[in-house]
C-alpha cells in the first residue's frame, strides 16, 4: 500500500513538472501564472518588494515596489520611476549617439509639471516660479532680448518697454555687420549711429544739443561738422566761430619767431612756410610793374552780412586786381560733397579775395628795379659831373692862353 501511495505521488509530481515545461509559464507566489513570468507580491505598499536584484555587498540596485514604484540605485522609490545617477536614450540608427540627462551636483528638491499640449512655432517653455511648465509667446513691445525680429530682420535687438512695435526695430539694433544704432535703424555709413541726444559725463544730457560732453574730449582722427564749430560761442555762424572770450593758441614748434603766416587751400589750413626744404619749381617772379602800379587802394565799410559796416577798412578791389595782376587773386570754391559725403572743392572764375600776403614780394621786386634804375641815374650822373669838369679845365686853358 506504501509502496502505491508512493508511485502516485511520484507520477503527480511528474505530472506536474511536465505541465509545466508544456505550459511555458512560470508563476512565483501563484500556481496559475497568466505570462511567461509572474510574481505576486506579498503586499500592497512601499514597504513590501516583488522583486530586487541586489550586487554582492547586498546594495539593492533594482527594486520593485509592492505599490508600482520602481527604483534603480534607489532602495526606496518615491516615484513611479526614481533614478539615482543619470540616463540616456542612444538613436535608433547605425550611430552611437545618445541624449542623457544628470541632475546637477548638489541640487534641491524640484518637480517639473509639463505643458498638457504641444506648443506653436516661436514660443517658449517658462515657468511659474512652482515647477509648472507652459508655452509663452514673446511679446512685441515687452522687455527682453530678441534676435530676428521679423522674416527680413537679422539684427540683435534690445527692446524697450513700450507697447508700440517701433522698440523691435528702433531701440539698440547691432547688425550682423556690427554697425551699432540707436532710436533708428542700422546702417552701414556709420558704426554707431544715434537718432537723439547724447550725454557723455553730464547728467543728464542737454535737451538743446544733440551731444553734451561734461568733461575732456579726445579724438584720434578726423571731425566733421556739418553746421560748423564754435569756441566760445554757443551757436556758430560759420564753418568755424571763435568768440570774442576765446582765441587761437599756436605752438611755438611752428616757428622759430613770433610771426606764423597761414593760408587756406581747398578748405585746408596750411602753416605758410619760408625755408628752401617745403619749395619746389623756385624761378624769379616777372610781372609788369606797370600794372602793378595801377592798382587802387580804397576806403570801404562791409556790408552788415560779411562785417561790421561800422568799421572803416582799407584794401583794394578783388576784380579790379584781377584784370592787373591776377597771381594775385583768389577766386571762390564750390563746394560739392561725394557719396561718401566728404567735400569736393572745384575752383571758379569768381574772384573773391587777394592775395595781401604777397603783395610786399611784390614790392621787393619793385624797389630792387628802382634800385637798379637809381643806380644808372647815378652813374650817368657821375659820367656827366665828369664831362664837365673836363670842359671846365678846357675853358680855363682856352682862357689862360688868351
Amino acid at each position: 500500500m506504501k509502496t502505491t501511495r508512493l508511485f502516485s505521488l511520484v507520477l503527480l509530481f511528474n505530472l506536474l513538472i511536465l505541465s509545466t515545461i508544456f505550459a511555458q509559464n512560470v508563476g512565483i507566489g501563484t500556481t496559475t501564472p497568466s505570462s511567461r513570468l509572474e510574481i505576486i507580491g506579498i503586499g500592497s505598499g512601499i514597504n513590501t518588494s516583488p522583486f530586487t536584484i541586489k550586487d554582492n555587498t547586498n546594495t539593492t540596485i533594482f527594486t520593485v515596489k509592492d505599490n508600482g514604484y520602481v527604483g534603480i540605485n534607489v532602495p526606496t522609490p518615491s516615484t513611479a520611476l526614481d533614478i539615482k545617477g543619470g540616463f540616456k536614450i542612444t538613436e535608433t540608427g547605425a550611430g552611437n549617439g545618445y541624449v542623457g540627462f544628470f541632475a546637477p551636483v548638489g541640487a534641491g528638491s524640484a518637480f517639473y509639471t509639463l505643458p498638457a499640449n504641444d506648443g506653436q512655432n516661436g514660443q517658449v517653455l517658462t515657468t511659474n516660479g512652482y515647477g509648472s511648465l507652459s508655452w509663452t509667446t514673446p511679446s512685441s513691445g515687452g522687455g527682453g532680448t530678441t534676435i530676428d525680429c521679423s522674416s527680413s530682420n537679422t539684427d540683435y535687438t534690445i527692446r524697450g518697454k513700450g507697447s508700440g512695435a517701433w522698440e523691435c526695430t528702433n531701440a539698440l539694433r547691432v547688425s550682423s555687420s556690427g554697425y551699432v544704432a540707436i532710436n533708428t535703424s542700422t546702417t552701414s555709413s556709420y558704426r554707431l549711429r544715434v537718432n537723439g541726444n547724447v550725454g557723455i559725463g553730464s547728467s543728464p544730457p542737454s535737451s538743446s544739443y544733440e551731444l553734451s560732453v561734461g568733461g575732456d574730449g579726445y579724438l584720434n582722427g578726423g571731425l566733421r561738422l556739418g553746421k560748423g564749430l564754435g569756441v566760445g560761442t554757443s551757436d556758430p555762424s560759420s564753418g568755424l566761430y571763435v568768440g570774442s572770450s576765446s582765441n587761437f593758441y599756436v605752438p611755438t614748434s611752428m616757428s622759430t619767431g613770433t610771426y606764423t603766416a597761414l593760408y587756406i587751400n581747398s578748405g585746408r589750413v596750411y602753416k605758410a612756410s619760408s625755408s628752401i626744404r617745403f619749395k619746389e619749381n623756385v624761378k624769379d617772379l616777372a610781372f609788369d610793374k606797370e600794372k602793378f602800379l595801377q592798382i587802387r587802394p580804397v576806403f570801404f565799410n562791409y556790408k552788415k552780412e560779411f562785417g561790421d559796416p561800422e568799421i572803416q577798412e582799407v584794401g583794394v578791389i578783388a576784380e579790379e586786381v584781377e584784370k592787373l595782376i591776377p597771381d594775385l587773386v583768389v577766386y571762390e570754391n564750390k563746394v560739392t560733397t561725394d557719396e561718401k559725403g566728404d567735400p569736393i572743392y572745384e575752383k571758379t572764375n569768381i574772384p573773391e579775395s587777394v592775395r595781401y600776403d604777397r603783395i610786399p614780394v611784390y614790392l621787393i621786386s619793385i624797389a630792387a628795379q628802382q634800385e637798379e634804375t637809381i643806380k644808372q641815374l647815378n652813374d650817368k650822373v657821375d659820367e656827366l659831373q665828369k664831362k664837365i669838369e673836363y670842359l671846365e679845365s678846357m675853358i680855363l686853358k682856352a682862357s689862360a692862353s688868351k
